[in-house]
């Protein structure tokens, strides 16, 4: 496992993971260096996968439980629902 991950990690939250990057640009900051940050947030990621194959590979890769419960009670008695609008025209 990455040190350096927070989501899914047992005893390691989102503030903490902010605590963290905070310090280390303070710290990058005070020695004259250049610190960037890059972020990536998916939208509604879980609508587009195949929930069954979550489940399916996290059991599969022997995914620590409390991850597995957590993201099976999260895709347990889901809809998706796809919507689509049709505009006929006559020739």
């Amino acid at each position: 496992m990455n040190n350096n991950q927070y989501g899914f990690t047992p005893q390691k939250s989102a503030i903490e993971a902010a605590i963290v990057a905070m310090e280390y640009l303070e710290e990058t900051l005070r020695e004259g260096k250049i610190a960037i940050i890059v972020t990536l947030e998916v939208k509604e990621a879980f609508d587009s996968a195949w929930w069954p194959n979550i489940i399916v590979t996290q059991q599969k890769f022997k995914c620590p439980k409390n991850v597995y419960n957590l993201a099976r009670n999260y895709l347990s008695e889901r809809t998706a629902v796809i919507s689509t609008t049709y505009k006929l025209t006559r020739k």
